[in-house]
């Protein structure tokens, strides 16, 4: 998979998505707000739209590539 600094991945429970359209969470995850900010926020509005699962997010930010392999 390649990557680029800046990229955000999201880890997530299906509780997450029971609560959140894919836009919605798409557009959460381009803000510029701090990626534990981000989780946290997804978490507390899925869990008010929907409420009927566990809900477990975790925001992970690409700070710089990886030099290539040789």
């Amino acid at each position: 998979m390649k990557f680029e600094p800046r990229d955000r991945f999201l880890i997530c429970s299906d509780g997450l998505v029971d609560g959140l359209w894919d836009r919605r969470i798409e557009e959460t995850l381009r803000s510029p707000r701090p990626g534990e900010e981000l989780a946290q926020l997804l978490i507390e509005e899925s869990v008010e739209n929907s409420g009927r699962d566990n809900t477990t997010a975790i925001v992970v930010e690409i700070l710089s590539a990886a030099p290539p392999a040789p």
